[in-house]
């Protein structure tokens, strides 16, 4: 640009210098003729020269003339070029400027976003070690509960309690008790502290950035000011699209562990008002157990057939080890074996760990259905495509029994068959009560728990799903998994 303007600058100067020396020629051959006119000069040869010099310097004259104008007008084009590219310099001033802006309002969201994903990040972790210590307090309830219920069961079966033994007992529960209150006190002050000065790194944030904007977002809105800004958004919206979705059978593992943690969420509302419900109960039979066991055993056993009629998921099997340890304990009773008991009650005690996580689940009624075949069939078609229909006991009895075969947990069969009572109505599955994707679901984790005990891991039981799906979808359906 400044080369193009010296350039011109020099070429003006030049045309300057020749309208100089143009006019200085033209005032001396004026000055001539004039002279010439006045002394009356008459000689041709001399008139002739002064002819042909005028002629000459007229033609120079011209052409310097038309060299002024054709310098003009390209100064003139320059000029223009000059302008358009000071006003096209303003204009990238302005998007500089513009996508500066952009920028910092992309690194204060990007602040805003990170600051958080920090909190989300705070808060899981605040909440695993609310369930941790939720988890170390059950424990300890259930380690007290165990200990109060094998006193119990002492009274019970009128076995002679030493009366130092029970109160060392009972001593040593109180003490775990005051250690456990006086350690939650402590880590709930800690805790407090913590999610206070959260608090305040909050309100500063808010006071820093103004509530107003805070509270409506305005700090991660992207100005639409300019066509520039409205590219941007518009391209970013295409990135978005164009990024790769999540396979199908990632989605359905990703659906599976959501409706895991909504059980589990479920399961952890109930837990407590349950264990109140049984606390209470065992509160009104003990006087009766103590007084009269075989009378006890023989009500519940009888309520158990009043009530045979109605419908509960787990009706069948809370029945069944209801009267089962109900009659275990009256054996106990009769025959005085003291051995025999306490192994006994560990056992059970053990196997209805698992049972409870089975039973403590409240199953969703399948919806957009009626009856068994069409329910049968939506849950097919939900899961796979396919229509499904009503599953057979025998049948899903033959498939657990040939998967615990091959998993090498054959023995457990005989105490698994009574947890399916509550969910077959005869031969035929309730499909109009319950989802079947619900059901093989928690025989799994019933499963996964089993394998724990026995061989310490679960990876043996992890393909349950699998395969029970294959042998009621084939392998084909299972593989393109909705």
């Amino acid at each position: 640009m400044h080369s193009l303007l010296d350039k011109v600058a020099k070429e003006n100067q030049e045309i300057r210098h020749m309208q100089a020396r143009l006019q200085d020629q033209k005032e001396e051959l004026e000055a001539m003729l004039n002279t010439s006119a006045d002394g009356k000069v008459t000689a041709a040869p001399q008139d002739h020269r002064v002819t042909d010099e005028n002629v000459r310097l007229k033609d120079a004259l011209l052409k310097e003339e038309t060299a002024h104008l054709s310098a003009r007008e390209e100064l003139q084009d320059l000029r223009e070029k000059v302008a358009v590219m000071e006003k096209n310099s303003l204009e990238n001033e302005d998007l500089v400027t513009e996508n500066t802006q952009l920028k910092s309002e992309l690194g204060s969201s990007k602040s805003h976003i990170e600051s958080f994903l920090s909190q989300k990040e705070t808060l899981v972790a605040e909440s695993q070690m609310l369930r941790q210590e939720l988890d170390k307090q059950r424990l300890l309830v259930a380690a007290i509960r165990r200990d109060l219920e094998n006193l119990n069961t002492q009274m019970t079966t009128g076995e002679a309690v030493d009366e130092g033994d029970l109160q060392g007992r009972v001593s040593d529960m109180a003490s775990r008790l005051a250690m456990e209150l006086q350690r939650s006190e402590t880590w709930e002050k800690k805790y407090d502290e913590h999610t206070q000065k959260r608090k305040d790194q909050v309100k500063d944030v808010r006071k820093e950035h103004g509530h107003k904007d805070w509270k409506n977002g305005e700090k991660f809105r992207i100005p639409n000011t300019s066509t520039s800004a409205r590219e941007f958004h518009k391209h970013k919206h295409k990135w978005k699209e164009e990024e790769p979705r999540e396979s199908q059978h990632e989605e359905w593992k990703r659906k599976k562990v959501e409706q895991q943690d909504e059980r589990r969420e479920d399961k952890k509302h109930s837990h407590w008002e349950k264990e109140q419900k049984w606390k209470d109960r065992e509160m009104e039979s003990k006087p009766h157990q103590h007084n009269n066991p075989e009378r006890s055993w023989k009500e519940k056993h009888n309520r158990h057939d009043e009530t045979e009629g109605e419908f509960h998921p787990r009706k069948g099997q809370k029945d069944f080890y209801r009267a089962k340890k109900d009659e275990e304990k009256f054996q106990r009773k009769e025959q005085g074996d003291k051995s025999h008991g306490k192994d006994s009650h560990h056992r059970h005690h053990d196997h209805n760990k698992f049972w409870k996580k089975l039973s403590d689940h409240q199953y969703r009624i399948p919806e957009g259905c009626s009856g068994v075949e069409d329910c049968a069939r939506k849950d097919g078609i939900d899961l796979f495509n396919v229509q499904l229909k009503p599953v057979q006991r025998k049948q899903f009895e033959e498939i657990l029994r040939s998967y615990l075969a091959k998993s090498e947990l054959s023995k457990n069969l005989p105490e698994l068959l009574p947890l399916l009572d509550g969910f077959f109505d005869g031969p035929i599955f309730s499909h109009q009560k319950i989802r079947f994707r619900d059901f093989v679901d928690d025989v799994e984790d019933f499963l996964e728990d089993l394998a724990k005990k026995e061989t310490g891991s679960d990876d043996i039981v992890d393909d349950f799903e699998t395969y029970v799906y294959t042998n009621f979808f084939g392998e084909a359906a299972v593989g393109k998994k909705r």
